[in-house]
């Protein structure tokens, strides 16, 4: 029940700024970086989040979904 509610407050960051790394995860849930990760997986494997440097360490997710949104303006 704590990753929904957490799950949403990252949703609701995403709005604010579609581009998150697991430390910012981190810093908006206030959670261990481990179950911050969990998080941005399971949003990537829902096709909400995608991963864009294409490294193992270090990765930036993005919201395509919002970024579409905006870049239509």
């Amino acid at each position: 029940m704590d990753n929904d509610l957490h799950t949403l407050q990252l949703l609701d960051s995403l709005f604010i700024n579609p581009f998150v790394r697991n430390s910012d995860v981190v810093n908006i849930c206030n959670m261990h970086l481990s179950t911050a990760g969990k998080i941005v997986n399971n949003l990537v494997e829902a096709g909400i989040l995608s991963e864009t440097t294409g490294k193992k360490r270090s990765q930036m997710f993005v919201c395509n979904e919002i970024m579409d949104v905006l870049n239509s303006y």
